[in-house]
């Protein structure tokens, strides 16, 4: 039998490896293949957390997904948290304004921050100005970079709500 690629590359990855890989705004990641990359690197998008034998197995929350491939009645399920780097950009989709604005994210999202057009279902990019140990009650209020600070931000609690994402709307 033909050796199948694709499996023994899913094979191949250990947890705490880091992936080239993230969600292009449709739904399906960027590559179907999971490449690694060191975890310093800038394309350093997803940590492997765990290997299983099925994505229901991986942790379900904010910032964390899996990919799985199956050969041969087999599966291998890589699963994913998402690395949030402070200067790039994710996708979201806003509605409301104003006091009633309502933010999506698209936590595994990866766009280039200078989009001129982005996937149908998303209408907003956001920039990411800060990542920290997120502090007891955190919240938006917690993203301000300097006293006095007027820029509205939008947060999120990741990484099993250990971490606090900031971010606020690209505006080039």
């Amino acid at each position: 039998m033909a050796p199948d690629r694709t499996e023994e590359a899913y094979r191949a990855v250990s947890p705490g490896d880091c992936l080239a890989v993230y969600d292009a705004g449709d739904g399906q990641y960027n590559s179907r293949m999971p490449t690694p990359v060191a975890c310093g690197a800038g394309k350093a998008f997803m940590w492997v957390s765990a290997v299983r034998s099925s994505g229901g197995a991986c942790p379900q929350g904010a910032g964390q997904d899996y990919m799985s491939y199956t050969s041969r009645g087999r599966t291998t399920a890589l699963c994913l948290t998402r690395k949030f780097t402070v200067g790039y950009c994710l996708l979201a989709q806003q509605t409301g304004s104003g006091q009633q604005a309502r933010m999506n994210a698209g936590l595994m999202t990866v766009v280039d921050c200078d989009a001129k057009r982005v996937p149908v279902r998303y209408n907003r990019i956001l920039h990411i100005t800060g990542v920290y140990k997120a502090p007891a009650n955190a919240s938006a209020a917690n993203c301000a970079r300097v006293q006095g600070d007027r820029t509205y931000y939008w947060s999120w609690l990741v990484n099993d709500g250990r971490t606090l994402l900031c971010t606020m709307v690209y505006q080039g």
